[in-house]
C-alpha cells in the first residue's frame, strides 16, 4: 500500500518534542530512541490517540492495526479460534475460508503445531507469532507495532525479523515500528526516524543513519 503520513509539528502531549516529518511510502519504517519512550508517537501516527497540538494526516483512506505489549490473547480459545473469531465476529468471511486463511499464517509462521493450544500454553515467540497473525487476519493496510522483540531471546528475534521484513511483500502490508533494535534495523535497512537530544532526525536507511552516528 503506497502511502504517506504527514506528520506537522504534531505532539502526543505538552511535554513531548514536536514531530513534523512526511513518512515515505516505504515497506517498513522505524522508530529508535536511546532515552525517550516513542510509544506515544506511534499511538499518534496511527491516530489511535489525537495529537495534543498540531496535527497527522493520510494522503489516502487506509486501514490500519496497532499492536503492543499490552494486548492479550484470549485465554480460554485456543490459537485457532484467537486468529478467527473476529473475522467470524464481522462477518468478514466464511467459519471454512476463515479457518484456511488462519492455517496459512500459521504455517507462514511456521506454528502449525499450535494450532490447538491455548494462550497459557505458548511461548513468547508464539504468543507474539498469534499476536501479528491475528492482525493480519483483519488484512490491514499499515501495521504499527510498539516494540515488536520485546520479551525475546535473541535467537526468537532472529527467528521473527526475517518473517516481519517479509511481511511487506507477502501480505501487501506496511510495517511501522518503535524501538525494533539496531539489528533490525540493519537487516531492513528501512528509514530511520532518530529522537536524540529533544530534536528528531531523519534517515533514509541503515547506512545514513550508522555513518552519522560515527560522525558524531
Amino acid at each position: 500500500m503506497s502511502f504517506t503520513i504527514q506528520a506537522d509539528n504534531a505532539q502526543p502531549n505538552a511535554q513531548s518534542i514536536a514531530l513534523d516529518y512526511l513518512l515515505p511510502a516505504t515497506n517498513i519504517t522505524c522508530l529508535h530512541s536511546l532515552n525517550s519512550d516513542l510509544s506515544l508517537y506511534l499511538q499518534m501516527l496511527d491516530q489511535h490517540t489525537p495529537p495534543y497540538s498540531g496535527s497527522v494526516h493520510y494522503s489516502k483512506e487506509v486501514t490500519t492495526a496497532y499492536i503492543d505489549n499490552k494486548i492479550r490473547l484470549i485465554s480460554w480459545l485456543p490459537s485457532i479460534n484467537n486468529l478467527t473469531l473476529a473475522v467470524e465476529y464481522h462477518q468478514l468471511e466464511t467459519q471454512q475460508q476463515a479457518i484456511q486463511r488462519a492455517d496459512n499464517l500459521l504455517d507462514y509462521f511456521a506454528c502449525s503445531s499450535i494450532k490447538s493450544k491455548f494462550p497459557a500454553d505458548l511461548t513468547p515467540l508464539e504468543t507474539k507469532t498469534l499476536l501479528i497473525a491475528r492482525v493480519l487476519m483483519l488484512q490491514p493496510d499499515v501495521i504499527f507495532f510498539d516494540a515488536p522483540f520485546c520479551g525475546l531471546s535473541h535467537a526468537e528475534q532472529k527467528n521473527l525479523s526475517s518473517k516481519l521484513i517479509d511481511l511487506s511483500t507477502h501480505f501487501k502490508v506496511r510495517l511501522i515500528c518503535n524501538e525494533p533494535g539496531l539489528e533490525f534495523m540493519q537487516q531492513s535497512n528501512s528509514p530511520i526516524i532518530y529522537c536524540a537530544d529533544s530534536h528528531f532526525f531523519f534517515y533514509h536507511n541503515w547506512n545514513a543513519f550508522k555513518q552519522q552516528q560515527n560522525d558524531g
